[in-house]
């Protein structure tokens, strides 16, 4: 690596995605700080959807994974989606692995499984005691506030601007959030979409005496205390998601009196034992940055993109940036490297990004319209809601109550009635199928591909779906079959991953690969056809096939087209 610069790589921000850079960069043999603004303890947000590829990440971070699997929610509600006037009042409940498909799906892919669900507060103390054991310096309560590009050197001011201090590094990395100062000081501002206004309150309880059919998301639908119910363990960790609507009415918040009647209603039980631990205001935004690259200075994570909580989308597009950036960094540092190999990043990652910022619009919008399936049009919300917001505390807190109740009576009434019950249930069951194919998420994480100069004979759309996933060893396909297995161990494929190294399997006998492959050295594994066995139901007829360090599969399918295996590998030293 060059030693004219303090650090290989400068990272500011130490939320999800910078500590991940962090850790992977260092793997790869980077010089590496991370500088955050904010203090150790800080709280790191309410992201907690974990994809197959995401958590092989965090494997490869050094993450205790079983530790991972016992913070999870367990896989008996974790997939589940309810529907009710209150928690204590459901009306119908979804469970993903009810559909045979999808529970052979989430049971074959990945060494850890399809998905997780893991509140990333607590993955996130595990990261930054990591980082602390690698020895990798973290300057907390400090920002960058002056870059030099010409000299490559920054200006890092502590939050009391009692101290600066410069730093110089050949890379700098922006993973600093949606509010990036990276970006503000190095990048044109992006257009910033805003789309609704929440508040978030985090709550300890134990729910298992009030509800025997817990569920991962509840959407709680009463045109006084709408809410989506989020319960990471029935007995623990639990988010309530409430829409307000309106900017103004971010302001209760603070109002713990209106905190508290808010769970009660959402409980269904008004003496309900619980604690409160936050409560926040949240507005949901989208943006997406076309240029996520100047000279010596790149953006990932919510610096680049911010989406829509619907469908799990934002934290693993997110960690795919920092996969497909940081082992391009560690390459482009090494003599005679492909300095090429840098301007891929942007290439490779917007075009995916964009889509994600869409596909989560998408399913934002189909989320809300649940409401539709219980008269509630969303549109009568924010009148109604700016109408409310003139009234006096009494009056409000008078006419919610009334209507809340009157609207309780009105459904429960109806539901006695067969033809209407029978056309309600037709109604929810035709949401339900709209909504579910972004609950399941693994199309819209994994089903993805991409076109580029780094992935071989790249000839398919780059077009994003949320169709069926199914493991591939298509060129540009995210994620490798499990199917394939080491005959020596019997283990799989992914067993002998290591970020930063590729790997090469070689089917037939050819010659001239296997010299060229031999003299990689960041191949970390060169397997011939006696080390390693594909099921019968795979189609393998290529040559070739070489693996990325992010996972992506670049191959030959004729041995025809083997110089363009020959190309590819000259550019992996």
């Amino acid at each position: 690596m060059q030693s004219s610069f303090d650090y290989d790589l400068v990272i500011q921000g130490a939320g999800s995605s910078g500590c991940v850079t962090a850790l992977l960069a260092h793997r790869c043999g980077l010089n590496v700080a991370i500088i955050d603004k904010s203090s150790k303890g800080t709280f790191r947000g309410n992201a907690h959807y974990l994809n197959a590829y995401s958590l092989e990440l965090l494997s490869q971070c050094g993450l205790d994974m079983d530790r991972l699997a016992r913070l999870a929610t367990p896989e008996t509600y974790a997939f589940c989606m309810a529907y009710g006037l209150s928690l204590n009042h459901i009306v119908h409940t979804l469970n993903l692995l009810d559909d045979p498909s999808i529970q052979s799906q989430y049971q074959s892919i990945g060494r850890f499984g399809a998905a997780l669900n893991v509140p990333f507060s607590l993955i996130h103390q595990d990261l930054v005691a990591l980082i602390e054991k690698q020895h990798i310096p973290i300057l907390w309560e400090s920002e960058i506030t002056t870059i030099d590009e010409g000299n490559h050197s920054v200006i890092v001011t502590t939050s009391n601007e009692k101290a600066t201090r410069e730093i110089t590094a050949h890379y700098l990395i922006g993973a600093d959030g949606a509010q990036s100062g990276i970006r503000e000081l190095c990048f044109l501002p992006p257009k910033i979409n805003t789309h609704d206004f929440f508040i978030n309150v985090e709550i300890m309880s134990d729910l298992s005496s009030m509800i025997t059919d817990p569920a991962m998301l509840t959407w709680i639908i009463n045109p006084s205390f709408p809410s989506c119910f989020v319960m990471h363990q029935i007995n623990g960790h639990q988010n309530i998601q409430i829409p307000v609507f309106i900017e103004k009415n971010l302001s209760y918040a603070n109002d713990s009196q209106w905190v508290k009647r808010y769970i009660a209603e959402t409980l269904g039980v008004k003496n309900a034992e619980y604690t409160l631990i936050r409560s926040q205001p949240w507005v949901v935004t989208t943006h997406c940055m076309e240029t996520m690259r100047k000279d010596w200075i790149f953006l990932l994570g919510d610096s680049s993109h911010t989406l829509t909580p619907a469908g799990g989308l934002g934290l693993n597009t997110a960690l795919g940036d920092v996969a497909n950036l940081i082992w391009k960094l560690s390459v482009s540092l090494n003599e005679n490297s492909n300095k090429k190999i840098l301007d891929s990043y942007q290439l490779e990652r917007a075009p995916v990004n964009r889509d994600a910022v869409n596909q989560s619009l998408k399913n934002f919008n189909d989320f809300k319209s649940i409401a539709k399936s219980f008269f509630l049009p969303p549109s009568l919300s924010v009148p109604w809601k700016k109408t409310l917001s003139y009234c006096m505390p009494a009056s409000k807190h008078a006419i919610e109550t009334i209507l809340s109740a009157g609207y309780q009576y009105s459904m429960n009434g109806l539901l006695q009635i067969k033809p209407f019950k029978r056309q309600f249930a037709r109604k929810l069951e035709h949401r339900l199928e709209r909504t579910r194919q972004h609950f399941n998420g693994i199309g819209s994480h994994l089903g993805y591909r991409i076109d580029s100069d780094w992935i071989i004979n790249s000839n398919r759309s780059s077009n994003f779906s949320i169709g069926d996933y199914v493991p591939s060893l298509d060129s540009g396909s995210l994620w490798l079959s499990n199917e394939i297995r080491i005959i020596q161990s019997n283990n799989s494929l992914l067993e002998v991953f290591q970020y930063g190294h590729w790997v090469a399997l070689l089917f037939h006998e050819d010659y001239t690969l296997e010299a060229m492959l031999n003299e990689k050295k960041n191949l970390r594994s060169f397997l011939q056809h006696r080390d390693f066995t594909v099921q019968d139901n795979l189609d393998i007829t290529q040559s070739c096939v070489l693996i990325r360090p992010d996972f992506f599969i670049a191959y030959v399918g004729d041995t025809t087209l083997n110089d363009e295996v020959l190309d590819l590998l000259a550019q992996v030293n």
